[in-house]
């Protein structure tokens, strides 16, 4: 294993311990590998990775404190400009904007608003989505956005209780699906 900057590059994702589970394609052999050495860089994780069956590839680690999975998921996101009103119980006052959302983790989303909007980081709104599990549970979660990057979102739940139905859900649709 040893560090690369080069263009064509699969992605692998590193949790705060600094481990990253490698699966060869070709042949399916696994194995684990300890990064925390490499936490410190301020650069991009690079690295060409050759296993015993004779495949080279060259991968990139993502630093995450959790598991995002893609998708693409129609909902809708609710908000108001005074966000101190913002009551997950109703939809009065609420103006909507319907998305797409692109990933989802246990602590957050990033989604794709479909129309023009003047969002701004620190806004509060509503994310309304059906999860396309068996259940095809209904997801309806206080978020605040953490940047935004043209017409995608990235937001942040603001509560996150795992005994919450919600996030039960999305942690099943994350590692059981």
């Amino acid at each position: 294993m040893s560090p690369q900057s080069d263009s064509a590059v699969r992605k692998l994702f590193s949790g705060p311990d600094g481990e990253v589970n490698y699966t060869c394609p070709q042949c399916g052999r696994s194995k684990t590998m300890d990064i925390s050495n490499y936490f410190n860089l301020d650069r991009k994780i690079r690295f060409k990775i050759k296993c015993p069956c004779g495949y080279e590839e060259r991968i990139m680690v993502e630093r995450r404190d959790c598991f995002r999975k893609n998708t693409l998921i129609s909902g809708v996101y609710l908000y108001e400009r005074k966000p101190e009103r913002i009551d997950i119980g109703t939809n009065r006052l609420f103006k909507r904007k319907p998305i797409e959302v692109i990933n989802i983790s246990s602590t957050g989303l990033r989604f794709r608003i479909i129309e023009n909007h003047h969002l701004k980081v620190g806004d509060i709104g509503i994310a309304e989505f059906v999860l396309n599990d068996r259940n095809q549970s209904l997801i309806r979660q206080k978020v605040e956005i953490k940047n935004i990057n043209n017409e995608e979102i990235g937001a942040r739940f603001c509560l996150i209780d795992l005994s919450i139905g919600n996030f039960r859900n999305i942690n099943f649709y994350l590692f059981n699906e």
